[in-house]
């Protein structure tokens, strides 16, 4: 595992949300268990002080693969 992109991907994607928080999926891929980042849109209704990921977005990750960890941001800290 690469996790030096795989920790670029996710601060790549908290940069480009900010102000809001960011959120996403780490899922390890089913055909080569290899891990990458699957940054998710945060539904929240107040998204700069709290996260929520879609039912679709949650499906998705666990049809690519295994969800290892789930990933936020706190852009205020």
């Amino acid at each position: 595992m690469n996790t030096q992109i795989l920790k670029k991907d996710i601060l790549n994607h908290a940069n480009q949300c900010h102000p809001q928080e960011s959120c996403g999926f780490v899922v390890a891929d089913h055909m080569d268990g290899i891990p990458f980042y699957l940054p998710c849109k945060n539904i929240a209704d107040d998204p700069i002080h709290y996260f929520e990921i879609s039912a679709d977005d949650f499906l998705k990750a666990e049809e690519l693969g295994e969800i290892i960890a789930l990933v936020h941001s706190h852009p205020d800290s």
